[in-house]
């Protein structure tokens, strides 16, 4: 995909067709394949967006058996969402993914839910955290500062060690386009059963 902002990513990815388009190429780079059999001779059923196996007429769509599985959100706001989620330095909740993309409450906590998940696999191998980890080290319980500049303290602190995954100088290039890849090409590969709206 190479390295993109927001606003080309909406401009590249502005319809249902173009995001789909981006998933099968991801998912089937050798041509659509059945997901139950794996033959690749399928027919195509193009007002529903689906294919049909020759050999076990198995039905089947570029989401089927991915985080995406039953969703009835738009593909694009998916992409939005990815891409807002890789991005975000500090982290994204869910109440503001529900105001950035206009959706319900539990629609933004299971997109969430969903692409964290997604995020912390490899697309095809498994987990990623290796390479060049970072730990650190923070006081959970520490008191606030009070308004006259005392200590209240609130209970006692307690020792906790954080790690967080690190990428190394030769992987920082197009940052944004690998991680929006890796996550769409994750989601080839992660079935999800529950249902969300826009």
């Amino acid at each position: 995909m190479g390295a993109v902002n927001l606003v080309t990513l909406m401009d590249r990815y502005n319809s249902g067709d173009r995001c789909r388009d981006y998933l099968e190429h991801l998912r089937w780079p050798a041509g659509v394949a059945c997901i139950r059999c794996g033959d690749t001779e399928v027919d195509e059923i193009e007002s529903r967006n689906q294919w049909q196996c020759r050999s076990c007429d198995y039905q089947f769509s570029v989401t089927a058996g991915t985080i995406m599985h039953r969703s009835h959100l738009l593909l694009r706001k998916w992409f939005i969402a990815i891409y807002l989620m890789c991005e975000s330095k500090k982290g994204m909740s869910a109440n503001q993914l529900k105001r950035t993309l206009g959706v319900q409450y539990r629609t933004a906590w299971f997109l969430c839910h969903r692409i964290r998940e997604a995020m912390g696999n490899d697309p095809f191998t498994g987990p990623t955290l290796v390479g060049v980890i970072e730990m650190d080290e923070t006081m959970i319980g520490a008191g606030r500062r009070a308004r006259t500049g005392a200590t209240a303290r609130h209970g006692s602190p307690v020792p906790s060690s954080t790690a967080a995954a690190s990428e190394s100088s030769a992987s920082r290039t197009s940052r944004s386009g690998q991680s929006m890849t890796s996550c769409a090409a994750t989601c080839a590969t992660r079935p999800r059963q529950s249902t969300l709206t826009s």
